[in-house]
């Protein structure tokens, strides 16, 4: 039996909330483009697990390391496998665990293991600087580039005591479903933007409901902003209001246009929504496409945490690459997308939302400056892209 080689890959994370993450590891093998960690599977390894897979005489090959924390996307690494061809059956055995410097996946194989620095069929290096792998390529210490830049594209703080129309427009003022919305539901104070829905009495004794919606989808003067792919997140909080839907969402100024195109159209994103109907502490995540008509077609998922109305500021995200697309929930991936979504490579737009689409309390919801139903946004950034333009995971 040969010496075992253990290969350490390192994953950098930064220390806020990524630490936190839950991640999943795939090993692909690359002349077959299977999923190989459970033998005859497609299952991923998910967090702190320890897994083997026994390999075959004739099961040489390079593998490919494809780890979907934050911010890591689509990133690649290659291993190559041989001696499996000798007639006996080698183990290898993976073990994927959080520590103090960061994730850490420990390869371990009785045959001769060897590490490739591309990055799949990408050619970008997946080593940084400070990483370590000798002549031998035993015992090596990668330190992975991040296919998300660590500086923001976008990025908005709501200083200040107005909303920044450089970067957001109003969104459908006027009525929508059993709302009006209106600037006056939006403020911003104390370091974050604040959507109130309120009422107001009529003088025919009736009940007008009022809500907010900006976006950053261009204006007729050309301000706004508008992106393709990327890491994009929000902190956000909110007061359980039932009746009242709140989201955080993205989506393409051309979605729906072309039905039989909708990764040129692009998509509607819900990265976070807490529709009328949800319970306390439940959302949903989901996506729209081929617009809102006869060919309209959706997939979403249901969460529910039960720190969501605890007063205090969650992150909720979403990691959009070629690959497809992945959210998080207070650094927590709660929902990724199956193939049958297709990927949006249009420019989209982010939108901060409230309304109440179905029914409403027969008083409504409180004057504005004592209502109670709340959505208050700390800050909104998007750290761009950097990957391969084609998803190398097929």
């Amino acid at each position: 039996m040969m010496k075992i080689l253990l290969l350490l890959l390192t994953l950098i994370i930064s220390a806020q909330v990524f630490a936190q993450a839950d991640r999943d590891l795939y090993i692909y093998n690359d002349s077959q483009d299977t999923l190989v960690i459970t033998p005859g599977k497609t299952k991923h390894m998910t967090e702190a697990p320890s897994k083997a897979i026994t390999l075959a005489p004739g099961q040489n090959g390079v593998y490919k390391i494809h780890d979907d924390g934050f911010r890591d996307g689509a990133q690649i690494a290659d291993f190559q496998v041989s001696d499996t061809a000798s007639g006996t059956k080698n183990t290898l055995s993976f073990e994927h665990k959080l520590s103090a410097s960061g994730w850490i996946t420990t390869i371990d194989y009785d045959g001769t293991l060897s590490v490739n620095a591309s990055c799949g069929s990408s050619g970008k290096n997946c080593l940084a600087p400070n990483s370590q792998k000798d002549a031998s390529n035993h015992n090596a210490t990668v330190h992975f580039h991040s296919y998300f830049s660590k500086t923001p594209v976008f990025e908005e703080n709501f200083s200040g005591n107005q909303v920044n129309e450089q970067n957001w427009n109003y969104r459908d003022l006027g009525k929508r479903n059993h709302c009006i919305n209106t600037k006056d539901a939006v403020s911003v104070n104390n370091g974050y933007l604040t959507i109130t829905t309120y009422s107001k009495k009529l003088s025919n004794g009736k009940v007008a409901n009022y809500c907010g919606m900006i976006s950053t989808g261009t204006s007729k003067s050309g301000r706004g902003f508008l992106y393709k792919y990327g890491y994009w997140e929000a902190s956000i909080r909110f007061h359980y209001t039932p009746h009242v839907q709140l989201a955080f969402w993205i989506q393409s100024p051309t979605m729906g246009v072309n039905p039989h195109d909708p990764e040129g159209s692009g998509l509607e994103m819900d990265v976070f929504e807490h529709t009328a109907g949800a319970k306390k502490n439940h959302y949903d995540q989901a996506f729209h496409w081929n617009g809102y008509g006869k060919y309209k077609k959706s997939w979403g998922s249901d969460h529910s945490n039960s720190s969501l109305d605890n007063s205090k500021f969650h992150l909720v995200a979403i990691s959009w690459t070629p690959c497809g697309y992945t959210m998080y929930v207070d650094g927590h991936k709660t929902s990724r997308s199956p193939g049958s979504v297709p990927v949006s490579h249009a420019p989209e737009y982010i939108i901060l939302s409230t309304e109440v689409p179905f029914s409403y309390p027969s008083g409504g919801f409180g004057p504005l400056g004592k209502s109670h139903a709340t959505f208050s946004v700390n800050y909104v950034r998007v750290y761009p892209y950097t990957g391969p333009s084609k998803c190398t995971l097929t």
